[in-house]
């Protein structure tokens, strides 16, 4: 986010209900903190133990509002379902994104991120399957690893919405959609 346009507060939206997203949440504030940057963290609130997708334009509100300076977008199921609110109303509110889920960039208006392209996730669990089923390896001596690639997408239309143009440095290795 740094390299797209520096910072020193951003805010992320999260299910609480998900464990992964609360797990990304902390470690993000974590990595931040060191380089004087802050998150704001904003669950989304339950009803019934379930997370409010009506709650999602308040809160990117409350972000803009507070001094947030982008939107970071953790990998959640549930933002994931409903992206297409959270990135409009977060371009409402003239709001940068940043996503670590490819959806949110690609088919969503999410200004950018970092991430795993899903056809490189997908051949990598084709990979760890074919050890399993051809390998003779017991699916519990696979070892859990993650990609040592990543994308670095920019969604153009938005930056052009936002008046936000990546640097041309970070144009070297980004993935204009």
């Amino acid at each position: 986010m740094d390299s797209y346009r520096p910072f020193r507060r951003a805010a992320a939206l999260f299910n609480p209900r998900e464990r992964n997203s609360v797990v990304t949440i902390e470690e993000m504030a974590s990595l931040l903190a060191p380089h004087g940057a802050t998150l704001d963290t904003l669950p989304v609130p339950l009803l019934d133990g379930k997370p409010q997708p009506g709650a999602i334009p308040d809160l990117v509100a409350a972000a803009r509002s507070a001094g947030a300076e982008w939107l970071y977008i953790p990998p959640d199921t549930f933002l994931n379902e409903h992206r297409s609110a959270l990135t409009a109303a977060a371009l409402r509110e003239g709001l940068p994104s940043f996503a670590a889920s490819e959806r949110f960039v690609a088919y969503a208006d999410g200004l950018a991120g970092l991430v795993s392209r899903y056809y490189s996730v997908g051949a990598f669990t084709g990979f760890k399957a074919e050890q399993i089923l051809f390998g003779g390896v017991a699916p519990e001596a696979v070892p859990v690893e993650t990609l040592s690639r990543f994308s670095y997408l920019v969604r153009m239309d938005t930056a052009r919405r936002l008046r936000v143009y990546p640097p041309v440095e970070l144009l070297r290795i980004a993935e204009a959609v």
